[in-house]
């Protein structure tokens, strides 16, 4: 089967977003985690991910602790570690890409429902 490349961009009055996108590729993607409550009001998590594209792959662990001050408001805190192998740059979601191929990240804050 042929290969075919297709070219998608977007304009706006700022300039252009352009993408290559190979027609025949798949990203395939595992993912799976757990969450253990320790206490009614502490919750810890553990999860990973593999991404697959184009001879590139993506893998993620992440650890994080959730402590529930009130029905509506939370401590958290999240340690994620990212590889990324075949020419591919560690990106994490919201976070930014990385100058290289691994990548970590901690984030800690507070959420509170209105």
């Amino acid at each position: 089967m042929a290969e075919e490349l297709q070219e998608h961009a977007h304009r706006d009055g700022r300039g252009q977003v352009g993408a290559l996108i190979k027609a025949a590729e798949r990203l395939r993607t595992v993912d799976g985690g757990v969450n253990v409550r320790l206490t009614p009001a502490e919750e810890i998590a553990a999860g990973a991910w593999i991404a697959t594209l184009a001879g590139r792959r993506w893998t993620q662990f992440t650890v994080a602790n959730v402590y529930s001050l009130s029905k509506a408001t939370q401590l958290y805190a999240d340690l994620m570690f990212e590889t990324a192998g075949g020419g591919a740059v560690a990106n994490t979601l919201g976070i930014g890409a990385a100058s290289g191929g691994r990548q970590t990240v901690f984030l800690s804050g507070i959420h509170h429902l209105f």
